[in-house]
């Protein structure tokens, strides 16, 4: 390697590790440039082999397209080495993203990442820009379901075993409302917009579920539309070889942590602004006094600590997640009216043995009949008014752990994590779907110009790093202090 290329690459390593803006890279360029004349003069010659995206307008909108075969091609030409598969399993994910709170721009990107035989980080599949959400699913996904029906007849070839590898989608992950755009179904305000079941909702102020027995939907009876108003037309993915059915999984971080955990919460405090149901003012004032002596002892496994049940609004999923599996058992013990924590501790403990690796199988038909239970507790508590989408799909998650594992494994987490990337990579409110294709595309080539290789999670080593004062096992940190300081065994 010559002294030009050697110091090319430093700086594309330089960059690879950090999120350099435009403006940035090109200072840093200019400065070395003046001890080193190996040193492109514009970034624009450091990527000048990137390639460029290639764009598809649709109506308003723009749309780009990554590739999901070139992003597969990647990761297989690092993993050759850690043994032989036959197949390969995704997730494909598709939701929307706000580029900034002053800005009506919008980006709804698809995003997939592997899981069998190993896991894989997220990709970038391609990207939809525009003033709104695209009209028409089927018209963006085009290029996404030519690359599906290819991979779904051919494989993907793998030149180091001269043979090809097949591929299929275990799951598509979005939310509600994406979940019923991509298949073009009544929302989840519509009399039968449960995804799972052919339950006729009820409107009461609201669109609730009667609590009961209903038949439960199929491939087949989906693909027939045997209910004819849960539909709103045909998706492109029917042509797919897929269960429209179970390859859709209720998403439980918006569903279980954003969703019935703050419903819960809201009820509470209307109860206790109207007095009733033993509620009252001072418990939730007991419960805000709890969550802040609780900060100080919650360790740094996790990401966020539980505000005041005040700001439950801002929640984030996560510190949704902690008060139901972790604090909330505790906490409200002695504060809830004993008929409210009952009904609590049955979500929490339900969810804690669907989220288990180890019980998810185990206590299976155990969390099945504790969500039912709650259910019915949910219903007595505060009326069947109050059983609204979110509340009625607990009890069909049990089905979807049955098919796909912990819930951990199909939620959107990973894929909500990888938002942030996309919206740092946009720098200002000009062609901002152009931007984030770019920036993906740009740092896909750093990554293949530098040699970084893809290593699959599982195949990692599980060893004991010391840093920093700081002991790391896996992916626990203890420390001397505390709260880092304390193991349960």
């Amino acid at each position: 390697m010559t002294q030009g290329e050697l110091v090319r690459k430093s700086i594309m390593e330089l960059f690879l590790q950090n999120n350099v803006t435009g403006a940035l890279a090109q200072n840093i360029l200019d400065c070395i440039r003046k001890f080193n004349p190996h040193v492109p003069t514009t970034i624009r010659g450091l990527l000048k082999d990137s390639g460029m995206c290639v764009p598809r307008f649709l109506g308003q909108g723009v749309y780009y397209h990554i590739g999901l075969k070139e992003n597969l091609q990647r990761y297989l030409d690092s993993w050759v080495d850690y043994g032989t598969f036959q197949h390969i399993g995704l997730q494909i994910n598709y939701d929307g993203l706000s580029i900034s709170n002053s800005s009506s721009q919008q980006l709804w990107p698809f995003l997939g990442r592997i899981t069998t035989p190993y896991v894989s980080d997220v990709f970038l599949i391609g990207i939809h820009g525009g003033l709104r959400k695209p009209s028409n699913f089927n018209e963006v996904a085009m290029d996404l379901l030519a690359e599906l029906k290819d991979l779904y007849k051919y494989g993907l070839y793998v030149e180091k075993w001269g043979r090809s590898v097949t591929v299929s989608v275990l799951a598509f992950i979005c939310d509600t409302p994406a979940r019923s755009n991509v298949k073009q179904t009544v929302g989840h305000n519509g009399k039968t917009g449960c995804d799972k079941c052919e339950v006729i909702g009820c409107l009461e102020g609201r669109m609730t579920f009667p609590n009961g027995n209903h038949t439960l939907r199929n491939d087949r009876t989906f693909r027939g539309q045997v209910q004819a108003s849960h539909h709103r037309g045909r998706s492109c993915l029917e042509e797919l070889p897929l269960d429209m059915v179970k390859s859709f999984p209720l998403e439980p971080m918006h569903l279980i942590y954003l969703g019935v955990v703050k419903k819960l919460v809201f009820l509470w405090q209307g109860l206790a602004a109207r007095r009733e149901k033993q509620m009252h003012s001072k418990i939730i004032a007991d419960i805000n006094n709890g969550l802040q002596v609780s900060r100080k002892h919650i360790p740094c496994d996790f990401q966020r600590k539980c505000r005041s049940l005040d700001d439950v609004s801002q929640w984030k999923a996560t510190k949704c997640r902690l008060f139901l599996l972790y604090l909330g058992p505790v906490l409200l013990r002695n504060t809830l009216p004993c008929h409210l924590y009952a009904n609590f501790r049955r979500l929490s403990l339900a969810v804690y043995l669907l989220s288990s690796t180890k019980y998810s199988r185990l206590f299976l038909d155990a969390a099945r009949t504790d969500l039912s239970n709650f259910l019915l507790q949910y219903e007595n508590c505060f009326g069947n008014e109050q059983i609204v989408y979110n509340i009625h799909s607990l009890k069909h998650i049990a089905d979807d752990v049955e098919l796909h594992g912990p819930l951990e494994e199909f939620s959107a987490f990973p894929f909500e994590s990888y938002m942030r990337k996309i919206r740092q990579s946009v720098h200002c409110g000009y062609a901002v779907a152009k931007q984030a294709a770019q920036r993906y595309v740009e740092h896909v080539y750093l990554m293949k110009s530098t040699g970084v290789k893809h290593v699959p999670k599982e195949a990692g080593t599980k060893c004991v790093e010391f840093c920093k004062g700081k002991l790391m096992y896996l992916h626990t940190i203890f420390t001397s202090y505390s709260p880092d300081n304390v193991i349960l065994a």
